[in-house]
């Protein structure tokens, strides 16, 4: 089984990682931690609530397009702008 999925509207999500075992579950369960208290610091209430539910919120990847500075950066010039144009 694998750790994401993609909803029927776009978004890409982690798995509950009550769905796995051994070191994927701890895994994912840090990395979900991580995510939602740096995403939301004042609402550990609502994370538990969420993460407890299964609610999307709660698992949900906040993927952000990636802008021309940081395409650069890991790309060379030339390359960066062969996919440009």
């Amino acid at each position: 089984m694998d750790m994401t999925e993609v909803t029927p509207d776009g978004d890409f999500v982690f798995v509950n990682p009550n769905t796995l075992t051994g070191v994927k579950k701890k895994f994912l369960e840090y990395v979900l931690d991580t995510i939602n208290r740096d995403r939301w610091p004042k609402d550990a209430a609502n994370l538990e609530m969420w993460k407890n539910s299964g609610d999307r919120r709660y698992y949900r990847v906040p993927l952000l397009a990636a802008s021309t500075g940081s395409k650069l950066k890991t790309d060379n010039l030339l390359g960066s702008l062969k996919t440009l144009v």
